[in-house]
């Protein structure tokens, strides 16, 4: 063998281990899925949650993240929040409306009758969910009813609209009690 082509073998050899190395596996919300979802949210009448999510730091969870379940609240329900939240807050909010695993309605209704909770994109809160007896009651969701069920389904993203908005009495240790004080009353006008 020439040194010349032990020099080539060495290069090739170098250069195909750096890219084997370098593969990095990612797993993300296609944008095709991404943008599909936005559209289904907006053309069901769930406006501010399409564009809560596309102007806060949501936008960049679903992106680089991989599998979600959105519990999207009424227009009305977030235009009150919006008036009244920090834009901080307002993103733990919408947060708090995210799960990081896919669930159908059907994943849902397989939850055992009662209360059960999954886990939020908020460190450490989790959602309450009530799974009624009777299929024909809808499934309540922090107290709040879901009046969309599969309002959206992709590969990796389900969405789900709710009534309402969730019931903020779990986040009481994360954002300060004047927001609290202001979603009690955001939620009270809703109602």
């Amino acid at each position: 063998m020439t040194s010349s082509m032990a020099s080539s073998v060495s290069i090739s050899t170098v250069l195909f281990l750096t890219t084997v190395i370098n593969v990095v596996v990612v797993t993300a919300v296609p944008d095709r899925e991404y943008h599909s979802m936005l559209a289904a949210l907006r053309f069901r009448g769930y406006h501010l949650f399409a564009n809560a999510i596309t102007t806060t730091d949501l936008h960049y969870d679903i992106i680089n993240g991989d599998n979600f379940t959105f519990f999207a609240p009424i227009d009305s329900a977030l235009y009150a929040l919006d008036m009244t939240l920090s834009a901080g807050d307002y993103t733990t909010v919408l947060r708090f409306h995210c799960v990081p695993h896919r669930l159908t309605l059907t994943d849902l209704r397989t939850l055992f009758y009662g209360s059960n909770s999954v886990t939020s994109l908020v460190p450490g809160h989790e959602i309450h969910v009530v799974n009624p007896l009777t299929l024909r009651s809808p499934i309540m969701i922090e107290g709040v009813d879901i009046a969309v069920p599969g309002l959206f389904y992709g590969r990796h993203v389900a969405v789900h609209g709710l009534e309402g908005v969730m019931d903020f009495r779990s986040l009481r240790d994360t954002i300060n009690s004047s927001t609290v004080t202001a979603l009690s009353n955001a939620k009270s006008r809703v109602d």
